[in-house]
């Protein structure tokens, strides 16, 4: 399995938007509390994942790591 792969699992997803709503609550700047809610309501079908899945897929090209050198 790739790192991308890897990294558009369902269970990935699902901790990844557990952050974000843990940022939304905790945060002082302004955010669209309406899409928020709208995309929260959607899990449940887990079809809006399912699609941020795929249209990663298409978009997303994992790049090598350039290795740095310290002096």
């Amino acid at each position: 399995m790739t790192a991308l792969n890897n990294l558009l699992l369902q269970e990935n997803l699902h901790m990844a938007w557990a952050k974000v709503r843990r940022y939304y609550i905790t945060t002082d700047a302004w955010y669209d509390e309406l899409a928020v809610a709208e995309f929260e309501a959607n899990l449940s079908n887990n079809r809006t994942l399912t699609t941020v899945g795929r249209d990663l897929i298409g978009k997303c090209q994992v790049q090598p790591v350039a290795m740095g050198y310290t002096p």
